[in-house]
């Protein structure tokens, strides 16, 4: 009985052990299988694999993924791109079962689709994952998760890649063209994309650490530039970026660190690079007219350029800093300007013309002509004109004398000075000056007189047959018809110049003092010879502006001319010896009318005879 016993147990304890490995083995795939359908993966995995570790013994396997035919290492992945990998058994296990890869980022979030792998008795086998536009990653890494079953039972476990790797963007994309004309200091952007130009799914992941881009900017007149016309911004994946000044360039974005992780993995520095380049063409944002100076005489003369502007022209960009690039040695062109008038006012009469000047350190001042009646100026400063950004040029306005052909006052109003560049913007100087031309000439008056010291009027007539000022007086001279003392304060000084003047008498020495007052001036006259009588004519220099005759004569004051050619004062003095001196002599003293239109000789008691 008790061998019966014996061989029982020991038929059993075979037995058990013929279950652990057959039964055991069935009961793990069959039951554990069983169990982890019926019960859950957690049950399932967690009973199965007791199950099975204490019943029949599941394996666990390692794996790994690097790049496919490559021994280790997952190198730079760019986004829209497959990436293609080698899933291999760390330790040379076979396998039978499924495999599941994905790339993930470093929160464990998905950046491909899901592969999944029958393998059959396999150490290693290529996969292939798409859908890689998920998103960039700094740090990424391969997933991998695998399961097997048998009999009852599934066994499963889960794995990630040794070698971290980065997803990048494939080139940084600017949203102006190749070889576009920008404006200084206008904000451009330019966007991490791939290569269809898709932006969106990547700007949350880039950095804002300027220390992430390598941005340069070559300024291809010297080279690269200095950071300091450069200003640019990383946000969210965009960088809004503008240049200072003007000149030719070309933008470099050339960024390796955000693919740093795979520095020492082998990966090609030009295959973890996101590049992107553009030339461009920076302009001026805006050109401002600046006033340095404004000079109105009172009156201004028909014949003298009496109204001027002292201007400058800066090229500015948009943070309204003057663009130095813009200079004669270097990036300037060209600038149009125009001198506005309000063309609602018309001319007094046809036969004037109103003409101009501009002056530039690099042009002479001469007056060009308009060809039409209150025509806009127009005027090109030439790159040659600019030093670092700014131009200085000055605008003197003229309007044509014909000394023999007075014309009334002539009106206009001058609005304003812009440039006219259709693709930059102006800042123009607005004026709204209104100024009046005067054709004017002076009315000198003789002297005959006792006193050593006198003085003699001179008066500043303005021609207006329409009497448009009342504030001018009628002098009601019949040889003056539509001639009006200018009720207008004017300095004296500026119209005779006292040293040029003549005297035509031997042996006589007079001094000239000059007095300016409104519409009037007096000259004083000092005799300081000592003959009983003193004769002669006092040939006065005057400008040409100042100049008036009938016939046109040649303009003249030397002792020699007449005085029908200039203005003249003709000058006795007597000394009578007696103590009630006085200005008015005895008898009859005579002279004729110069530069106005009497035509005939006239003789006046007295002193005073009106040139």
């Amino acid at each position: 009985m008790k061998k019966i016993i014996y061989i029982l147990c020991l038929n059993i304890l075979l037995y058990a052990s013929g279950f652990g490995n057959g039964f055991g083995n069935g009961f793990g795939n069959g039951f554990g299988n069983g169990f982890g359908n019926g019960f859950g993966n957690g049950f399932g995995n967690g009973f199965g694999n007791g199950f099975g570790n204490g019943f029949g013994g599941g394996k666990s396997y390692n794996f790994d993924a690097v790049d496919k035919n490559k021994e280790e290492n997952i190198t730079t992945k760019k986004i829209g791109y497959d990436i293609y990998l080698t899933v291999k058994e760390k330790d040379d296990k076979s396998f039978t079962g499924t495999v599941y890869t994905v790339a993930r980022d470093e929160n464990d979030n998905n950046l491909s689709d899901v592969n999944e792998t029958e393998w059959d008795n396999e150490t290693s086998k290529d996969v292939t994952l798409t859908g890689v536009d998920k998103n960039i990653s700094k740090k990424a890494h391969i997933y991998i998760e695998w399961k097997y079953s048998k009999m009852m039972k599934t066994t499963s476990g889960e794995n990630n890649s040794t070698d971290d790797f980065a997803i990048i963007p494939t080139k940084y994309l600017f949203n102006i063209q190749n070889n576009a004309v920008i404006k200084a200091g206008e904000t451009y952007e330019v966007n991490a994309t791939d290569d269809d130009n898709n932006t969106q799914l990547y700007d949350q992941n880039l950095s804002n650490d300027k220390s992430d881009r390598n941005a340069t900017l070559i300024y291809h007149l010297n080279g690269n530039d200095t950071p300091e016309n450069f200003n640019i911004e990383f946000k969210d994946g965009n960088a809004k970026f503008y240049i200072k000044d003007v000149g030719l360039y070309t933008l470099e974005f050339n960024d390796t660190n955000y693919s740093a992780i795979d520095e020492d993995d082998g990966t090609k520095e030009k295959d973890r690079t996101i590049y992107g380049e553009i030339n461009v063409s920076v302009i001026p944002y805006k050109f401002k007219i600046n006033l340095k100076n404004k000079t109105i005489y009172t009156p201004i003369y028909i014949g003298d350029k009496n109204y001027t502007l002292e201007l400058n022209l800066t090229a500015l960009n948009k943070q309204n800093e003057i663009t130095a690039n813009f200079d004669k040695d270097k990036n300037a062109t060209d600038v149009n300007i125009s001198l506005e008038f309000n063309n609602t006012l018309a001319w007094s009469n046809e036969n004037i013309d109103l003409n101009y000047s501009i002056t530039t350190k690099n042009s002479d001042d001469k007056f060009v002509k308009l060809e039409n009646k209150l025509q806009d100026i127009n005027y090109t400063l030439l790159e040659s004109n600019f030093t670092n950004g700014v131009a200085d040029f000055r605008i003197d306005l003229y309007m044509q004398k014909n000394i023999s052909l007075p014309n009334s006052p002539v009106d206009i109003n001058i609005k304003e000075v812009n440039t006219t560049a259709s693709d930059i913007i102006n800042d123009g100087l607005v004026l709204d000056d209104n100024i009046t031309f005067y054709y004017t000439k002076l009315l000198t008056e003789d002297v005959f007189t006792t006193y050593k010291e006198t003085n003699s009027s001179i008066v500043l007539l303005v021609y207006d047959v329409n009497n448009s000022d009342a504030s001018n007086r009628d002098l009601n001279i019949m040889s003056l018809i539509n001639w009006y003392k200018l009720n207008k304060e004017f300095d004296i000084n500026n119209y005779i110049m006292k040293e040029n003047s003549n005297f035509s008498s031997d042996n006589i020495d007079i001094n000239l003092t000059l007095y300016s007052g409104i519409g009037e001036n007096n000259i004083s006259i000092d005799n300081n010879t000592t003959p009983q009588t003193t004769k002669g004519i006092i040939h006065l220099d005057t400008p040409s502006y100042l100049w008036y005759s009938k016939f046109n004569e040649v303009y003249s004051y030397s002792n020699s001319s007449n005085c029908i050619n200039h203005y003249c004062i003709t000058y006795q003095y007597k000394n009578i010896n007696n103590s009630s001196q006085s200005d008015v002599g005895s008898g009859t003293f005579e002279g004729s009318e110069v530069n106005n239109t009497l035509e005939v000789n006239s003789s006046h008691k007295g002193i005073k005879l009106y040139r």
